[in-house]
Parts: C-alpha cells; structure tokens; sequence
C-alpha cells in the first residue's frame, strides 16, 4: 500500500515540476531528487521508531489496496451514524440532569422564599411593613443619629 501512496504521491510531484518548469520556475529539485530524500528520511524515521508503531506500520501497509470506494464509504457512514446516536445519547443525559439539578435549585429557592415569607406572615403583621421597619431600623444603626426614614409606612 505504501508503494501506491509513494507512487502517486511522485506522479503529483512530477506533475506540479513540470508546470512550474514551463514558467521558467527551476528552483524546485526534481522529481528523483525529492523522492529519493523523501525515501530515505521514511526509512529512517522506520528503523528509529518504536518496534509498536513499526508492527502497526507493517499491519497497516499488507492491508489490501480496494480501488472499490463504495465498501469504504458506507463504512464511514455506519461510524458516523453510532458516533451521532452516541454523542444523542450522551448530550440528552447531560441535558436530562443539568435541567434536573436547575430545575431543583428554583424550587428550592420559591420554597425558601415561601417559608420566609410566612415567617413575617404568621406575626401578624403585613410583610412589606416587616421589611420596610427593618430597613428603618438598618439605616438608623448605621447613621447613628435618630434621623427620620427616607419614607413613611402608615399604620
């Protein structure tokens, strides 16, 4: 299988010389140049890589070469269909528990602020009252003078 990328990979080269010759371009090496640099600095990255990669290399290249696209095509269409169902899956999940956990923390602020709120209910008094008399009392504590509130609350 190498032999046919090295191949083809060199027909293109050869191709993109010849067009650049034909506009007087000759800074570029030949063809023969280039593949045999090409070749050598393969062979040595082979020989200096790890024996895994260089078993997985030699798997990968006695793979036999289809001229058939079709096969390869549906391949990748199946792949990417389970990768799609999957990924579904796994986002309708995430979603299912994010709104879970979202919509838990808004009732358990409503029912917060339900118990507060019948707290000031249950004295007796009208809960507005109850907050603006707070807010009174605050601002009087931190003034430190008996200064009359910014509004008046009526009884």
């Amino acid at each position: 299988m190498d032999v046919v990328v090295a191949q083809t990979l060199k027909q293109i080269y050869t191709y993109f010389y010849q067009q650049v010759v034909s506009i007087n371009i000759t800074i570029l090496p030949t063809p023969n140049q280039v593949g045999s640099a090409v070749g050598t600095v393969a062979y040595t990255l082979y020989t200096h890589c790890p024996e895994n990669i260089q078993l997985y290399y030699d798997k990968f290249v006695s793979l036999p070469v289809q001229s058939n696209v079709i096969p390869v095509f549906l391949a990748l269409v199946i792949l990417y269909t389970l990768f799609s169902l999957i990924l579904l899956t796994l986002r309708g999940i995430f979603r299912l528990v994010y709104s879970f956990v979202r919509f838990s923390l808004i009732l358990f602020m409503i029912t917060i602020l339900i118990y507060t709120t019948q707290q000031y209910l249950a004295q007796g008094s009208p809960f507005l009252q109850t907050v603006f008399d707070y807010l009174v009392q605050l601002r009087q504590q931190g003034s430190g003078s008996a200064t009359p509130p910014p509004f008046v609350v009526q009884q």
